[in-house]
């Protein structure tokens, strides 16, 4: 009998601690769980601190569309994208690839629900946008609130013209986790020609999948499917295209940088690239931005090859203001980016003041024909270089050079 009390009460107790731990395993779960639900819904913010560095991988894959049905091979592109923090409210330096190995940078606001705004070499808020590709940081829109299920977004999209660029998209919360997904859909199809003689663009069922990493207030992968076609200049033909565009952040960092001089650098860097473009800045202030440039330090490898190459170019070219002192040299040539009726003025003025905010002497004038322009300039000579970082820039646009009006 002792043995079978105590056998009895050894198995009370085992059923005791079975209960125990089954109560606890579900105070556990229910615990991860409601924590899990709660991480879920805070906030989503886009925030860089400054000195931080963000690096993100950008693989384009563009395969042709036959009309039959068949497909070209796979063309695939690689480039990085590199956003630095510069402090401000939450401004950032964007620097990405414009041609293979030869960084442009741009300066952006970004808001806390992932909207950018474009910034002029001052830091101050300009109309526009910028497109890397197809990609722009405004297609990374977050949730106005935590809650958020689905929200509809206005955005700029930088690839489209600038009278365009402001559009309408639909967004919703794809996946509910510490680490929310996201997805943007932009309407079923953008359509456009970019200047009155350029051929006819169109982007059909653009879709932007992407993932919110909490623990560094940012976007960390994306995806971007569309179709895209474009009529060829000459016999009208359409190609299409379809689009696949993965995004990752490869790096996450934080450099022990003074954050007011690394925005010293940033700020010159995107001066000396408006000087570039714009002739009429003195010689002095080329100089200045050329010291400054050269004297700066910064551990970030590709800002620092940016502002060498800045320094170099932006001190041996020359101003309008010291050719017309040491030479007198007329201003005859001017470079035309866009002409349409005179119904399209105020399109023209957006377009002219765009131009203007990216560095650019831009406005409109009168063509032949009752027509309006947009030109660029004047210039002493037909400076390649001129030419070729505005395509970089406005690829959209297709700018020639024209003979300027007597003055």
């Amino acid at each position: 009998m002792p043995g079978s009390q105590r056998f009895s009460r050894e198995h009370t107790d085992y059923k005791r601690l079975i209960t125990l731990t089954v109560v606890v395993v579900v105070i556990l779960a229910g615990i991860i769980g409601i924590t899990s639900f709660v991480l879920s819904f805070r906030p989503s913010l886009f925030r860089l601190d400054a000195g931080q560095v963000l690096v993100y991988r950008l693989k384009t894959t563009t395969t042709e569309l036959a009309t039959d049905g068949r497909e070209g091979r796979p063309a695939i592109d690689e480039r990085t994208i590199t956003l630095i923090g510069i402090g401000g409210d939450n401004q950032v330096a964007l620097l990405a690839e414009e041609q293979r190995g030869r960084d442009r940078l741009s300066l952006h606001a970004i808001e806390t629900n992932g909207t950018s705004v474009l910034l002029d070499a001052a830091a101050r808020p300009t109309s526009g946008s910028r497109a890397v590709g197809l990609f722009d940081l405004n297609l990374f829109a977050l949730p106005p609130s935590a809650t958020e299920q689905t929200w509809e977004v206005q955005l700029t999209y930088g690839l489209l013209p600038p009278a365009k660029q402001l559009v309408q998209a639909h967004a919703r919360r794809s996946k509910s986790s510490s680490n929310p997904e996201f997805q943007l859909r932009l309407p079923t199809s953008l359509e456009w020609t970019e200047t009155a003689q350029s051929p006819y663009r169109q982007i059909r069922d653009l879709v932007c999948t992407y993932r919110y990493r909490s623990a560094q207030n940012a976007v960390d992968q994306a995806t971007l499917r569309c179709t895209f076609a474009l009529e060829q200049p000459h016999n009208a033909n359409t190609r299409r295209f379809r689009l696949l565009m993965e995004i990752d952040l490869i790096d996450n960092a934080t450099l022990d940088e003074n954050p007011l001089r690394l925005r010293e650098v940033v700020i010159d860097c995107a001066a000396a690239t408006a000087a570039l473009t714009d002739p009429a800045i003195g010689q002095a202030r080329r100089t200045a931005l050329a010291n400054n440039l050269r004297a700066a330090e910064t551990g970030i490898g590709r800002l620092r090859q940016l502002a060498d190459r800045l320094t170099d170019e932006v001190k041996r070219q020359p101003s309008t203001q010291t050719l017309l002192v040491s030479h007198a040299a007329p201003l005859r040539h001017q470079i035309q980016v866009a002409i349409g009726p005179e119904g399209s003025k105020v399109q023209a003025e957006q377009l002219a003041r765009t131009l203007v905010a990216n560095g650019f002497t831009a406005r409109v004038e009168p063509a032949a024909a009752g027509k309006l322009r947009v030109v660029v300039g004047p210039f002493t000579e037909k400076d390649p270089a001129v030419l070729e970082r505005l395509q970089q820039r406005f690829p959209y646009l297709k700018p020639l050079w024209v003979e300027a009006p007597a003055p």
